[in-house]
């Protein structure tokens, strides 16, 4: 599932950086169900592996979360990113996030039946 397929830590306006709180690694903890008709629900996430989402000052994305993501930038509204992915650099998705905390929701980026993600901070 590819929700996050991101996420950023820095935006700018007027020539100033302003920190996001995103930038550090996440553990994702649950992931968003449908089968397609509206009913779907946040799952827990099972498995042996961590599923780790590293979002750095400097726009990149990495871990093994989201291996086909490449960096990420804030857009002026607060609550919605632009990701890049590896394959088409030129064409972002648009994502909303939702920080709390150390726990951080990411949906949207286009899926048909809804998907999202959550994550706790490790980091």
């Amino acid at each position: 599932m590819l929700t996050m397929s991101a996420l950023l830590s820095s935006c700018e306006k007027d020539g100033e950086i302003l920190s996001t709180g995103l930038s550090g690694t996440w553990k994702l903890t649950e992931s968003y169900v449908d089968p397609g008709d509206g009913s779907g629900k946040y799952k827990k996430v099972s498995g042996d592996t961590e599923l780790l989402l590293i979002i750095s000052d400097d726009g990149k994305i990495s871990g093994n979360q989201f291996l086909a993501v490449d960096s990420y930038k804030v857009l002026k509204d607060p609550d919605r990113l632009e990701v890049f992915f590896k394959s088409d650099l030129v064409n972002p998705r648009v994502y909303f996030y939702k920080l709390s905390g150390n726990s951080l929701e990411i949906t949207g980026g286009g899926c048909i039946e809804g998907c999202g993600s959550k994550y706790v901070r490790t980091k």
